[in-house]
């Protein structure tokens, strides 16, 4: 076998390995963690909710009822009804479908985005690091809440704005970590040695770096999730989210305000879904830089 079919055979190697190791430790890892279990059956809860809202919700989310509007929590409506009459269970069931399209959806390409960045930024360093980094700081110089509310405001009310606008703001964080990372890495022997056999430049970032910055970006993308997910219903909760009647954990914490008196479960229930979900995700990412970290195991 040549040498570069020898090079390719390594990098598949070294990536599927290391990757099976990770999940292996991490698994190992949440088996003993007590609150990562919790957090991981509530991010599944989250998750089924999500893909099977059509199937969980006991009626339809946007089924009007007046008659029986702020009706209080029930057996037959265990969550209450809302304002207009529309059973809250299946509003909060169908809301979780667009908090994980929303989180996922941002994480990933923020995820993706701030990690070819910052490979290409640490790997070469000069004109390209500053480049990157001046604008990465840009964004990281104000609060990312803020940037996405003058970007949904001038782009106009929708789920794609409030993607593109939180991951706008979401990717520099993602770069700055690869960024070191790749710093640390890029002069190490196994990199040194494959720049020597005449590897190309596309081959040690995607085959030797890029494998060995994964493991803190795991952890930075499964807090992410969080963020992602109350980015969103910030934004809705202000009226800059999904537009209504589409069923949102921030629109109904926003429209559950006017009626703390009179129906306080609207908001309540919305606002501690809300908050055991981020908190899930956050006891998920917690447990997994705990396993990764040499340190923490030993």
């Amino acid at each position: 076998m040549s040498s570069g079919g020898q090079l390719r055979l390594g990098m598949i190697k070294h990536i599927f390995l290391d990757g099976t190791t990770d999940l292996r430790v991490i698994a190992r890892h949440m088996r003993r963690d007590k609150p990562a279990l919790f957090g991981l059956a509530i991010v599944a809860l989250v998750v089924s909710m999500a893909l099977f809202a059509d199937f969980m919700a006991p009626y339809d989310p946007s089924v009007q009822d007046l008659t029986k509007r702020l009706q209080p929590p029930s057996f037959e409506h265990p969550f209450g009804l809302d304002e207009f009459g529309r059973d809250m269970l299946s509003r909060i069931i169908h809301g979780a479908r667009v908090s994980m399209l929303v989180g996922v959806t941002v994480t990933t390409l923020a995820l993706v985005v701030g990690m070819l960045l910052g490979v290409l930024s640490g790997y070469f360093g000069g004109k390209v690091d500053m480049l990157v980094m001046r604008v990465a700081d840009i964004f990281l110089a104000f609060p990312g809440l803020i940037i996405a509310i003058g970007f949904v405001a001038v782009l106009g009310q929708s789920i794609t704005n409030v993607i593109v606008s939180l991951v706008l703001v979401n990717w520099p964080g993602y770069a700055r970590v690869v960024r070191g990372q790749v710093l640390r890495i890029r002069n190490i022997e196994y990199v040194e040695a494959a720049k020597a056999i005449g590897a190309s430049h596309r081959s040690i970032m995607l085959g030797h770096v890029l494998p060995n910055t994964m493991s803190p970006l795991i952890v930075l993308a499964t807090i992410g999730m969080g963020w992602a997910i109350l980015a969103e219903a910030g934004l809705s909760f202000l009226g800059l989210g999904v537009k209504p009647p589409t069923p949102s954990w921030g629109a109904i914490i926003s429209s559950g305000r006017t009626y703390l008196i009179q129906a306080p479960h609207i908001a309540t229930i919305s606002g501690l879904i809300l908050a055991l979900t981020i908190l899930a995700f956050n006891l998920v990412g917690d447990a997994i830089r705990d396993a990764l970290d040499p340190r923490m195991r030993i």
